[in-house]
C-alpha cells in the first residue's frame, strides 16, 4: 500500500512540475516566440507584434526599449503612433502579457492612454515603473514639458501614477531615467523641444527621494 501511494505521489509531482513548467517556460523560450532566437546578428524585436509601419517618406508607428518584468511574464514598451490631423506623434506606454502558452497582443497599460506618455523603465527592486509624461501635475497648473512619474506594483495590478516632486523634474522635459551602481540614477532633460537637444543628468537615490541632478 506504501508503495502504491508512493508512486501516485511522485506521477503526481511530475505531471504538476510538467503542468507548471508549460506555463512557465525560461525567458530564452519566451523571447524566441518573439523572434529573438540567440544569433550574431542583430534582429528586429518581436516583429509579429510590432508593426514598424512606414509610410509615405515617414514611419507611422515607432516604439521604444521593452521592459521586462523580473517574472519574464510582462514587458512594456512605449508605442508612438503618428496623428494624420496634427502631424506629431502619441506616444503611449503598451503592455504585453504571456499568458497560455503565449505572447498576447498590445494593450495600452493601465496607467496610461490619456496622455503622451514616453520612456518606461524599471526600478532595480522590480517594483515600480517610471515613465515622462505630459498629464497635469497637482497643484502646479501652469507646469511646462514633461515630467517622470511613477507607478508601483499592487496585489491587484498596479497604482495610480504618482508625480516625482522636487529637483528631479522641472519646466523642462525629463525622461529615460535609469538606474545604476552606488544608488546612481541618470536621465536625459531636454531645454528646447524643437530641436531635440538634451543634456545627460546624474543624481543619487536615497530612499526614493532624488538629489538635484547635475550634468554629466
Amino acid at each position: 500500500m506504501k508503495s502504491t501511494l508512493s508512486i501516485l505521489l511522485i506521477l503526481f509531482s511530475f505531471f504538476v512540475h510538467e503542468a507548471f513548467a508549460s506555463e512557465n517556460p525560461s525567458l530564452n523560450e519566451k523571447l524566441r516566440q518573439l523572434g529573438q532566437a540567440p544569433d550574431d546578428q542583430p534582429v528586429r524585436f518581436a516583429p509579429s507584434l510590432l508593426k514598424n509601419e512606414i509610410g509615405p517618406g515617414i514611419h507611422v508607428e515607432l516604439h521604444g526599449t521593452p521592459v521586462f518584468l523580473p517574472d519574464g511574464r510582462c514587458f512594456f514598451i512605449e508605442m508612438q503612433q503618428k496623428d494624420s490631423n496634427t502631424d506629431r506623434y502619441r506616444k503611449t506606454i503598451m503592455a504585453v502579457h504571456y499568458r497560455n502558452g503565449a505572447w498576447q497582443d498590445m494593450q495600452p497599460a493601465p496607467f496610461s492612454g490619456t496622455w503622451n506618455d514616453s520612456t518606461v523603465s524599471l526600478s532595480p527592486d522590480g517594483n515600480r515603473l517610471y515613465f515622462s509624461s505630459d498629464r497635469p501635475v497637482p497643484g502646479k497648473p501652469d507646469r511646462q514639458g514633461r515630467d517622470l512619474w511613477v507607478v508601483e506594483q499592487t496585489g491587484t495590478g498596479w497604482s495610480n501614477p504618482v508625480h516625482l516632486d522636487g529637483p528631479i523634474n522641472s519646466d523642462q522635459i525629463e525622461g529615460s531615467l535609469v538606474f545604476g551602481g552606488y544608488n546612481h540614477a541618470y536621465l536625459f532633460r531636454r531645454y528646447d523641444p524643437t530641436d531635440g537637444s538634451a543634456e545627460i543628468l546624474a543624481c543619487k537615490v536615497t530612499d526614493g527621494v532624488f538629489s538635484t541632478p547635475t550634468r554629466l
